[in-house]
């Protein structure tokens, strides 16, 4: 079958030497166990360095250096790897992040600097297309597709965001709970944090104010993404709570620390890409976050 993924991803390329924030850095890979076993059998010069670069304790992952990078990020910001072996030696999660897979669909975390651009800069409506990715799975359908498609063409409606988020929460039967920064500003902080830049943001964190035109098209945009990654997890109506709840959470979380910046457009950049990196690739975070 058909993947199908957001518009805005569907141009998606790794900007590679070029980004300022690689994802080769400050991550730990797990190496499959298909792959681990190529790399332990590859005959050319550049197996033993790549041999040399594995441990297989308690899982099979790459050493990274003493600075966090990993040990084939060579200095140009690309891969020795890829350079060395080609792109289809690669293991699974250097081949798929920063996608995110749901039943038939397929996006791209906002931990990817690249990512975040194209949701901060996509100035139409999104829709969801044809990734152009075939699959020989078979998938059950999402059971709630008709309360999402609701709440996706209400996004892409014009109305200010603070409108557009309680329809969908209506929708859901979901409440979010009064902002309270000092309340909110502990819980982040009890979470675990993995970039200590995180702390700084946080610790500007402000009430929300009143979104200019771009921004609340911008967040709007945001919000889409969140309702896309988390809503085909609902088995029941209280999950379909539960996430919907969690995606306008983030959003509103997201423009409180995005407030207390400049403003800039790097400022909310990496803003997502932190808030993306911090909870949504922590287990533990997420699950915190979404029955806040």
């Amino acid at each position: 079958m058909r993947i199908t993924t957001l518009s805005t991803f569907r141009d998606f390329k790794c900007k590679a030497g070029d980004c300022r924030h690689s994802c080769c850095i400050g991550w730990e890979i797990d190496i499959d166990e298909e792959t681990y076993k190529s790399y332990m059998a590859e005959p050319s010069e550049f197996g033993d360095r790549l041999r040399s670069s594995i441990s297989a304790d308690p899982c099979p992952h790459f050493v990274i250096d003493e600075n966090d990078r990993c040990p084939f990020l060579n200095s140009s910001g690309l891969c020795d790897l890829i350079l060395n072996l080609g792109e289809d030696r690669l293991c699974d999660i250097c081949t798929d992040h920063p996608r995110y897979r749901n039943p038939g669909e397929i996006g791209m975390g906002l931990c990817c600097e690249e990512a975040a651009r194209l949701i901060m800069e996509e100035k139409g409506p999104i829709s969801i297309v044809d990734s152009g990715i075939e699959d020989d799975g078979e998938y059950e359908e999402f059971f709630f597709e008709k309360e999402r498609k609701k709440m996706f063409d209400i996004l892409n409606s014009a109305e200010p965001l603070e409108k557009k988020a309680q329809k969908c929460l209506d929708i859901a039967g979901a409440k979010l709970e009064e902002f309270k920064r000092d309340e909110l500003y502990g819980f982040l902080m009890g979470l675990e944090r993995l970039d200590p830049a995180w702390e700084s943001y946080l610790a500007g964190m402000t009430e929300p104010q009143k979104l200019t035109p771009s921004e609340e098209k911008i967040f709007s945009n945001v919000a889409f993404y969140f309702l896309h990654r988390y809503l085909t997890q609902s088995v029941d109506e209280e999950d379909l709570s539960l996430f919907t709840a969690f995606a306008f959470r983030a959003v509103r979380i997201i423009i409180s620390v995005f407030q207390g910046t400049k403003k800039r457009s790097e400022d909310l950049l990496d803003v997502l890409r932190m808030f993306s990196s911090e909870i949504e690739y922590s287990d533990e975070n997420i699950d915190k976050m979404i029955i806040y």
